[in-house]
Order: structure tokens, then sequence, then C-alpha cells
């Protein structure tokens, strides 16, 4: 009968080690990352007020940002995402710093990274076909739209919020379901002004 090996202590400390640095290395990711998502979920007439000042601040800075041609490509457009107004690309990739709103203001476009629990993404980019498939007819040189979301509904608010280039401030109180760019802001959906 054959006795079992002996495990070497070289062979344990090895594994032991191995597997310390992959759990250090994993928590440097997920830190990295910014997961798990904090939510400042404050109080949600507080937040609402916030991301209504906050979408103004996103309207003043794509008036701002429509007067230069940031990318180089000749073309005086809007900006296409909310993180163009912090910092945009030009034409060969390269960044190019607008500096127009906070960077966390720009870069609250998900709901793990929101701002006083909201955070706020471009309509457009989000709804870049209909339904058949057919794209948009979205003119980057005279329209936007960013929606700002709950980030945790109620807990953040109940209100999501639409501004364009209008600058016509819309709500709805909306757990689910997505907003498109054909259906936004009808008053009969039960999107209600909230500021002209």
């Amino acid at each position: 009968m054959n006795a079992p090996a002996k495990a070497k202590p070289v062979g344990l400390l090895l594994t032991a080690l191995m597997a310390v640095g992959f759990i250090l290395g994993e928590v440097t990711v997920v830190q990295w990352r910014g997961w798990p998502a904090t939510f400042d979920v404050g109080d949600p007439p507080v937040n609402e007020a916030r991301a209504v000042a906050n979408l103004r601040r996103i309207a003043e800075a794509q008036e701002r940002y429509r007067k230069t041609d940031w990318d180089g490509d000749g073309a005086f457009t809007y900006a296409q995402c909310p993180a163009h107004l912090w910092q945009a690309v030009d034409a060969e990739a390269r960044p190019v710093p607008t500096r127009l709103v906070s960077k966390r203001l720009a870069f609250a476009m998900d709901y793990t990274m929101g701002l006083h629990g909201y955070y706020f993404y471009n309509l457009y980019a989000r709804d870049s076909a209909d339904a058949e498939g057919d794209p948009n007819p979205f003119d980057p040189q005279r329209e936007w739209a960013v929606i700002a979301r709950p980030q945790l509904y109620p807990q953040c608010g109940t209100r999501s919020f639409i501004i364009d280039q209008s600058g016509r401030i819309v709500a709805k109180d909306m757990e689910f379901g997505g907003v498109s760019v054909e259906t936004y802001p009808g008053p009969t959906d039960g999107w209600q002004i909230v500021s002209e």
C-alpha cells in the first residue's frame, strides 16, 4: 500500500502567496472601478431640485460647447454625451479639455456613478435607432437631450427629468421603462413641464 505523499512546505507557501496576491489584485480592481457603487440617497425633494439645477448647468454648457469646434472637424455641434462637456476628443481621438461642467457631473452617466442621487445621460445616444432599426433623424448641430434618472427609486427620487436644446425641463414619475426620442415629452404620456 502506498503511503500518502506529504505536503511540501514550499508548495503550500507558494499556493498561499498566490491566493493572497489574487485577492489583493481583485480588491484593487474593485476599488479602481468604484464598485460596489455608493449611492447618495439624501432627501428625494432636495435630490430632484439638484437634478434640475444640474440639467440647467448642462444646458448652459451645451450652448458654450456649440460655439467652438472642439473636435476640429469644421462643424459646430452640441456635445453628444455629458462627458464631452468636461473633455471632448478631436478627430485624431486625442483628449481635448473643455471643462464646461465639473468632472463629477460630466461622468455621472450611470446609476453607479450618480451625483446627489441622480445620473445623467444623452437621450439620443441611448436611443440611436427606432423600432424598425432605422437611425433616428438626430442632428447634433441642432439638437440634444439629456435625461436625469434617480439612482435608486424611490429612495433618491421618483421623477425623471429631461432637458433639450429648447431649455424646457419636463418631468415624469417613472420607476421602470425607457424613454424614446419619439415618445418624449408628450403630455398624454404623463410628462409635465417643470421649467420653460
